[in-house]
């Protein structure tokens, strides 16, 4: 009976170990070989590749390269230096070559092309390639096999939201061609594709944080057209994104009072970007991390940048899949259109989530892994209760023991403060 009883204790504490531990924890992996904001980065095969990245006054040309597992990174090593020293320019892999475009220095903005080859002794063979039609900082590019796409930006006096894409020959960006522009002029937005969609959210527009989200199918004659689409839960710019599985996984973040820990998960489908679930909390608040993700195993972001602080954490989050809390925003639509915008967007600016999150009373929120322990637990119980029974039903002192099972509130990491 007590070796039973014993069983069904461990059994209580496991289930509400895996309650409380939430969807996925981040952790510190090791450190970067500097302290960095903006380093751009992303995961090929089993390398992590960083290109670039700044401090105050000070913009690096180097780039790093590690072998990264789902658990872990190794040692950090150079590979071949940024033909310039520059911030602010937009760094895309697509598995076999890194392209950064634009970009600024201590004082203009650039609008050359750049295209390295990836390799497992790290990027080689910077080429200066086609150059991009304006120069700006800060815009926001991807990269499929076929064609590079930029948008938005900021060209030194004002936010833009020309787009323009470049099929590439043999991996070669070859003409820049004018597509439908971005619904709004802005900055600073984070941009990610999944399944032959461009998808945008946050950044900076006329000076102030928003939290819009846009759209786009991407064809090889462009983007567009673009739709709004769910909104992510707070205003901010520099949001650390990366997708794996048609999920998108988003951390970090500012906006003009302060800096983000939180992280948020979406599926990104067809119609655009459902709710956003918050599932960790990130181990400092930060903004402009670069983030990649290992075959959907882990997720690994680099450096960034907090009130002053340059860090040169490299932060790992293990994923797994359990259902979180929803946060819907409400779709962007002004005079019956997705596309247009106006100042009274702005009256609302959600309070960026700091902390460990804790869970509301009006949300219950489970994990499947949990539910099959409690239910070895209750089965466990009724198996102890008739053993009890079997044997008389007392206990030492004559008295009748009856079970009882206390399901304690709990904290979940993967909730909103």
């Amino acid at each position: 009976m007590r070796f039973a009883l014993g069983i069904t204790l461990a059994l209580c504490l496991m289930a509400f170990a895996a309650l409380s531990s939430g969807a996925s924890s981040w952790s510190i992996a090791a450190e970067y070989p500097g302290n960095y904001s903006g380093v751009q980065c992303s995961v090929s095969g089993s390398m992590l590749y960083c290109t670039g990245g700044s401090t105050t006054y000070n913009y690096t040309n180097t780039t790093y390269y590690a072998t990264v597992t789902p658990s872990g990174i190794g040692p950090w090593a150079s590979g071949a230096t940024f033909p310039v020293n520059i911030t602010g320019q937009s760094c895309t892999y697509n598995g076999n070559f890194v392209y950064c475009v634009s970009g600024y220095n201590a004082t203009s903005t650039f609008n050359s092309t750049y295209m390295g080859q990836l390799a497992s002794n790290g990027i080689y063979n910077w080429t200066q390639t086609t150059p991009y039609p304006t120069g700006v900082s800060d815009q926001m590019c991807v990269a499929t096999v076929d064609n590079l796409y930029c948008t938005g930006g900021y060209n030194g006096s004002a936010e833009v939201n020309s787009s323009y894409y470049t099929p590439l020959l043999y991996g070669l960006p070859t003409i820049w061609n004018v597509t439908a522009p971005y619904p709004v002029a802005i900055t600073g937005s984070s941009c990610f594709t999944s399944e032959n969609y461009l998808y945008c959210t946050g950044g900076m527009v006329n000076g102030t944080y928003v939290n819009y989200s846009y759209f786009a199918p991407l064809t090889q004659n462009g983007i567009g057209p673009w739709s709004g689409t769910t909104r992510y839960p707070f205003n901010a710019t520099g949001i650390g994104c990366t997708v794996a599985s048609n999920r998108v996984y988003c951390t970090g973040g500012n906006n003009a009072t302060s800096f983000s820990n939180a992280t948020y998960m979406a599926q990104l489908t067809s119609s655009g970007i459902t709710s956003w679930n918050r599932i960790a909390t990130m181990p400092q608040r930060v903004s402009f991390s670069g983030c990649g993700n290992l075959a959907g195993l882990s997720v690994y972001c680099v450096g960034g940048y907090d009130a002053g602080s340059y860090s040169a954490n490299v932060s790992l989050m293990q994923l797994s899949e359990v259902p979180q809390q929803n946060y819907t925003a409400p779709i962007v639509v002004i005079n019956g259109s997705t596309l247009a915008t106006t100042a009274t967007v702005f009256s609302t600016n959600p309070a960026i989530p700091t902390g460990n999150a804790t869970t509301p009373s009006t949300t219950k929120t489970q994990n499947n892994t949990a539910y099959m322990i409690i239910t070895v637990v209750v089965a466990a119980l009724v198996v102890a209760y008739l053993f009890s029974r079997r044997r008389g039903g007392k206990s030492a002192n004559g008295s009748s023991q009856a079970s009882r099972y206390t399901r304690s509130s709990r904290r979940n990491s993967g909730l909103p403060s």
